[in-house]
């Protein structure tokens, strides 16, 4: 017997699936559970609520039917669809993907809570597929899906927690919204939801050392930098020291660190290092200034990695010295901050010289053997036993790879002399090296194998000697600058006057470049630059043979100077010169009335590089005072003339005349004739009457800092 027509009636309308009773379900509404809730989540609809509204109106046909396939009931369907939708996602364009995300995390959160394991882990994978493909453009749709994302990473089951983890650190932009959210609503309040805990220190302190921390540190993928910052953010002002210390605990074991050198893993090192830079811009950022930020983030266990970094050998990468020069710091100016206890960083700086020190003393030129031992001698490292090694232009390498980005930390140390001094002219005298391997004519032949294995350190030594400016050395304190210049003045001194092994031009040109560059670069005045040269021209010193033609050419210079001054003409029979080539000295004889007096100018073998003496040997009728007047008055138009003996003793002589004649001395420089442009006294103060010479009166005013007469102190 068959059924009633309206029993047959009905079961034609009934639906035959889930899939088509939620066809059958008006536009834009959706098929949920009791109260809207799925399990025990409130689903809410991305999609837009307006009756018109079709949420596959824009989307692709294949990928709209695959979606829909996500809502049936058998798990083999589900499978299914999200394998196809994985490898639709890896064919299609990051636009046409970002129209299928509302649709996406619509399903993707009744996913989540699906029985099956399998539709689980499928459900990630495809999730991942989907934040690789479409990147950035997840931003805006990361709202609905921050939630479920990331209390999917907890799931019971072992691979599929793996898969959700994936998916969800793969993805810095999903990270960098919780940054956002922590820095508006604060890290209390953003645990507390993560969490469901309660907002008490201690369970605040417990999910963040327990869930947040591992979370955050357990493995280095892409959105290592991303979680560095979350956990940043994380850190609550009354807690930061507790906080900071779990971080810094976790990522390194003290007993692996403290009695088994060498042992850290790279990637961690990778990950402090990172660490430590936010930690630096954090600093720098800090409204109240780094200093009193610095403390908060040294820690002991940062002290020893940075002693067992520096001491091992260096890895593959550069994590090693990424992580020193961020705990370091000084890569810029104004960026002084240390995060490592003074007796480490010394003990850092000091690892530093040694290693450049041990490719110094592997140098193929026995010159710089020289240096280093000049260097070494009476110094406090003269002890270190400095060994090569196969690794030796690595260890190198990673010394120079810290100086570069520690830069300006040199300064914090200057108290330590010694080291610094060694750092910074071990980095010249390599300099050096590479200037003389540049220059040689033959590329030394004998050692070109061991030479070309050096040239390319040797070149980053130069390009790091360049940035050493001016102003830098000038932030050193003056007597740090002048036994730097001694010690490098000291170097060239040791290799120029070694004659036996330099016979070739190309050297000598080169020791002449490393004195004027050493000069200019150390010597602010006069003053100094003199200094210097009597250092490296001492009278005691055995001269080597190369020097001997610069000899003759003095000689040479001293026979056209007394074809020079007999010349000129004085045009005066009580003014006389006369040129003693024997005794290499000029004597100047000046008669007038009852007066007069003899001067000796005595010329030194390396003049004009040494200044000429001065001395009066017979002076008839003028008193002492005025005979040491005269005498520094000659011995300034000497010095002030370049080396133009014949000009200094006519201007000389005509200071003489002048003051003869009645003309009254500047009381500021106490001659006639000013010793650099010649010119008279004409400035007269309208008090006293007395006159000067505009350059001695403008630097009258610019050094006592006030506008009055030198002598009566009456307004100029």
């Amino acid at each position: 017997m068959g059924r009633a027509k309206g029993e047959a009636a009905r079961a034609k309308s009934r639906p035959s699936s889930s899939s088509m009773a939620a066809s059958l379900l008006p536009s834009g509404v959706t098929a949920v559970g009791f109260g809207g809730y799925v399990g025990s989540s409130r689903v809410d609809s991305s999609l837009a609520s307006a009756p018109d509204a079709s949420p596959f109106l824009d989307i692709d046909g294949e990928v709209a039917q695959h979606l829909k396939r996500l809502s049936r009931k058998d798990p083999t369907t589900k499978l299914k669809a999200l394998a196809s939708l994985s490898q639709l996602i890896k064919q299609k364009s990051a636009k046409e993907i970002a129209k299928i995300i509302p649709q996406w995390a619509f399903e993707y959160k009744k996913l989540l809570l699906d029985y099956n394991r399998e539709v689980r882990r499928a459900t990630h994978d495809t999730m991942t597929n989907l934040v690789a493909a479409v990147g950035r453009d997840l931003a805006p749709h990361l709202k609905p899906l921050i939630g479920p994302w990331w209390f999917s990473q907890f799931d019971s089951i072992y691979e599929v927690s793996q898969a959700a983890k994936r998916s969800f650190q793969d993805s810095p932009d999903a990270v960098r919204l919780i940054v956002v959210a922590v820095t508006v609503f604060g890290p209390r309040k953003i645990i507390q939801e993560l969490m469901c805990t309660g907002v008490g220190t201690r369970q605040f302190l417990q999910s963040f050392t327990d869930i947040i921390i591992p979370w955050c540190l357990k493995s280095f993928t892409p959105s290592t930098a991303a979680r560095l910052d979350l956990l940043l953010a994380l850190l609550d002002d009354e807690c930061s020291s507790e906080q900071w210390n779990a971080i810094i605990t976790y990522l390194v074991n003290r007993e692996k660190v403290g009695f088994n050198p060498g042992t850290m893993d790279g990637d961690q090192i990778s990950v402090l290092a990172i660490l430590m830079e936010k930690v630096r811009e954090r600093t720098r950022k800090s409204i109240n200034g780094s200093g009193s930020c610095e403390s908060n983030w040294q820690h002991e266990l940062l002290d020893l990695v940075a002693i067992d970094v520096v001491k091992a050998s260096p890895r593959l990468g550069n994590s090693d010295a990424r992580f020193l020069c961020a705990v370091v710091g000084g890569e810029f100016e104004d960026d002084r901050v240390c995060f490592l206890s003074r007796n480490t960083l010394i003990f850092v700086f000091e690892e530093v010289l040694r290693r450049l020190m041990t490719f110094m003393v592997d140098s193929p030129f026995a010159w710089v053997q020289d240096v280093f031992s000049l260097l070494i001698s009476g110094r406090n490292y003269s002890e270190w036993r400095l060994e090569s090694s196969s690794n030796l232009l690595d260890m190198a390498h990673f010394a120079l790879d810290i100086l570069n980005g520690s830069y300006f930390c040199l300064n914090t140390i200057e108290a330590e002399s010694e080291l610094v001094q060694g750092i910074l002219a071990t980095i010249f005298i390599i300099d050096w090296e590479f200037s003389w391997i540049n220059v040689s004519e033959h590329k030394l032949d004998e050692h070109i194998g061991k030479v070309q294995s050096r040239l390319t350190f040797c070149e980053a030594v130069h390009a790091f000697r360049c940035k050493i400016t001016d102003q830098f050395l000038k932030s050193f304190g003056v007597n740090s600058r002048k036994s730097l210049a001694t010690t490098l003045i000291q170097s060239i001194k040791c290799i120029a006057f070694v004659d036996y092994r330099f016979d070739s031009d190309n050297f000598i040109s080169s020791c002449c470049q490393w004195v004027v560059g050493t000069l200019e670069f150390f010597c602010q005045d006069q003053v100094e630059e003199q200094h210097l040269l009597e250092q490296f021209l001492s009278k005691n010193d055995s001269w080597p043979l190369w020097i001997t033609p610069d000899t003759a050419g003095a000689r040479l210079q001293t026979e056209n100077m007394d074809l020079q001054i007999k010349k000129a003409s004085f045009a005066d029979d009580n003014f006389s010169v006369s040129v003693s080539k024997s005794a290499n000295e000029v004597v100047a004889t000046y008669t007038k009335d009852e007066t007069g007096m003899d001067l000796v100018i005595r010329l030194p073998p390396s003049y004009p590089l040494r200044p000429v003496d001065v001395d009066c040997t017979r002076s008839l009728g003028i008193s002492e005072v005025k005979r040491r007047k005269w005498l520094m008055s000659l011995m300034s138009f000497v010095r002030n003339q370049n080396g133009a003996l014949a000009e200094a003793i006519r201007i000389w002589k005509s200071n003489f005349d002048k003051e003869f004649e009645g003309v009254e001395e500047c009381p500021i420089c106490y001659s006639v004739i000013h010793t650099v442009n010649h010119s008279l006294p004409r400035l007269a103060c309208k008090t006293c009457k007395h006159k000067f010479h505009s350059a001695c009166l403008y630097k009258w005013f610019s050094t006592s800092h006030k506008s009055t007469c030198p002598l009566c102190q009456s307004p100029f």
